[in-house]
């Protein structure tokens, strides 16, 4: 029989009532009272890492990245073995514009999935971002090719190709893997997006215009296609429309900058984490962005 004193196991038993509750609230994107018991259960147990875990993913998705960085980084501290909530910091890191950070955590995820596909991708994207004069393309291409070992119809990992040799200028190869892809899964938005941008270069207008619509119509609110649409209904000499798409284009982003705005007002609301804020530093790391290279076999 335990011998644990009445008291802690009431204390325990309220956090996983208040946890179960919290959790619906969540499930409803009831955002702010999920958030409002994630902190109740903080003050009953600071060392309570799920709770830490979710308000980070609340307060990321309010825009608050900096606190949630604070959060989800004392999460993996906590539970280093856990591959997702290492996912979750590293896409909080790359959208805060953390982009070394994010590929290290994204460099630890591999070494826990090592037969995940998408690690690779994952690590292959953040190579690229970081030096987007190409200085890592090698080795991305290098990650992408592994994914494919894993996956030969990935088709991140063939669009991730695409991309390389799109900015290599190598259009033919690029257009090839985005139409390999494009067939591994007609719904991936940034294959057609690709296509739209190499047809475009080469000067096929009317496939490139086509490719810009069948990206649209999987992710409307690109505002990036819709200028890119533009571009090539003004080769066509299709005036009037081009400027529509530039003008759609101009409102998309307005209202995505608005909306991100209400989302930074929403994380300083009443039930916000201000508390957390004067606490919350950038997560760092002394380790070697292209590090470690055993992970990446070189071909």
């Amino acid at each position: 029989m335990s011998t644990m004193p009445h008291q802690t196991i009431s204390i325990r038993q309220t956090i996983a009532l208040t946890m179960r509750v919290a959790l619906e609230h969540h499930d409803r994107g009831q955002l702010q009272e999920a958030a409002a018991l994630y902190l109740e259960i903080q003050s009953m147990d600071p060392a309570h890492v799920e709770s830490r875990f979710l308000l980070g993913l609340i307060e990321a998705s309010m825009g608050n990245l900096d606190v949630a960085i604070h959060l989800l980084h004392a999460a993996v501290r906590a539970r280093p073995e856990a591959a997702h909530m290492h996912r979750a910091l590293a896409e909080t890191l790359y959208r805060a514009g953390y982009i070394a950070t994010a590929l290290d955590s994204y460099w630890r995820i591999l070494s826990l999935e090592p037969a995940n596909p998408a690690a690779f991708i994952n690590v292959a994207d953040m190579l690229v971002a970081l030096k987007p004069d190409g200085g890592n393309d090698r080795a991305a291409e290098r990650c992408y090719r592994r994914a494919l070992e894993l996956d030969r119809f990935h088709p991140a990992a063939h669009s991730g190709l695409g991309h390389i040799h799109e900015r290599a200028n190598h259009l033919s190869l690029a257009e090839h893997e985005y139409r390999t892809a494009i067939g591994a899964d007609e719904r991936h938005a940034a294959s057609h997006a690709g296509m739209a941008r190499v047809l475009f270069r080469q000067r096929r207008y009317i496939e490139s215009a086509d490719a810009c619509r069948r990206a649209i119509l999987l992710r409307p609110d690109s505002p990036d296609m819709l200028d890119q649409l533009g571009d090539a209904l003004q080769q066509l000499n299709q005036s009037i429309r081009a400027q529509a798409c530039h003008e759609r284009a101009a409102t998309v982003r307005a209202a995505m900058e608005r909306a991100s705005d209400r989302k930074r007002e929403e994380a300083n609301g009443p039930q916000g984490a201000e508390q957390w804020q004067r606490s919350a530093v950038p997560y760092t790391t002394e380790t070697p962005v292209d590090a470690p290279q055993e992970a990446v076999p070189v071909q």
